[in-house]
């Protein structure tokens, strides 16, 4: 039978009449004991407490303004993060001339709060305020909930500071962010033989929406621009003779539009001299393919 180079020594000292020298030999392995369950049950409380502090997956917003992770424009779901209540978080997007965006901020947690956020949009000085449009009411409708929504046509190239508050004095929140590039894009039209092309918008909620479609010829020259103002529900046309896009010319079109994705769809053709044939051109996000 095995005995352990321990037990061998405990026997030793038992058979040898050493009671005193065994007794504390007996205390110090009690004492082991206590301290490796204690060290335990310390380790299980510090777990448990960071837990109930931050739970899993969740992040502290950012708090510095012009030192902010860069959001992509692609419409992705930010990581959860954590808002302290009366706080403000700061993110980064480099924006782009002519393109339209949208911003939503919404808690995945408590939809009904009685409070919402605020976005607020602010030049790389980290100071000035740069215009948009708040949109939250429109469907997709976030009201009622700690959520918030904005969009706007981006005039030059920028980089412009994302400030979200939270007005709570108590509460905090956890939210995501999405910043979604709307513009819709046309690679194709004609004028050439007599050809005519139209494009139609649907806009697809109850709210009025506006825009600006822009007519680019294949060397980069704009040919024409419209603003365009879409009843809810309604569909919208215009076509190259309308906007006096000159004969003899092709190129592309672009759609920027105050709006929550989704907001507006659209389609073109084109349209023989003799009305036949038709051909269908495409009239898309630029992230539809994803």
């Amino acid at each position: 039978m095995y005995f352990s180079p321990e037990a061998q020594t405990l026997d030793v000292l038992t058979k040898s009449g050493n009671t005193d020298f065994l007794e504390k030999v007996k205390n110090m392995r009690r004492i082991s004991l206590v301290l490796g369950v204690c060290l335990l049950l310390s380790c299980v409380a510090l777990a448990q407490t960071k837990r109930a502090t931050k739970p899993t997956g969740i992040q502290s917003a950012p708090t510095t303004c012009g030192a902010d992770p860069v959001l992509s424009s692609d419409g992705t779901d930010s990581p959860q993060d954590l808002l302290s209540p009366a706080t403000s978080a700061f993110y980064t997007l480099n924006a782009k001339a002519g393109h339209s965006y949208s911003i939503e901020v919404w808690d995945v947690l408590d939809q009904t709060a009685g409070v919402a956020p605020t976005i607020q949009l602010l030049a790389s000085d980290c100071m000035t305020s740069v215009a948009s449009t708040p949109v939250t009411s429109v469907d997709p409708d976030l009201s009622q909930g700690f959520a918030d929504r904005i969009s706007w046509i981006q005039n030059s190239n920028a980089t412009i500071n994302i400030q979200v508050s939270n007005p709570d004095q108590n509460n905090p929140y956890v939210y995501q962010i999405r910043v979604t590039d709307t513009t819709l894009y046309s690679p194709r039209f004609s004028t050439y033989g007599g050809y005519v092309t139209s494009w139609g918008f649907t806009n697809t909620t109850a709210s009025s929406l506006t825009g600006t479609l822009t007519v680019v010829d294949t060397g980069g020259s704009v040919l024409a621009t419209a603003q365009l103002t879409l009843p809810g529900n309604t569909g919208t046309f215009r076509t190259t003779t309308d906007l006096s896009v000159p004969a003899n010319h092709a190129g592309s079109v672009i759609f920027a539009y105050v709006g929550p994705a989704g907001g507006v769809v659209s389609d073109g053709f084109m349209i023989s001299p003799s009305g036949n044939p038709i051909l269908p051109v495409l009239f898309v996000g630029k992230h539809s393919y994803r």
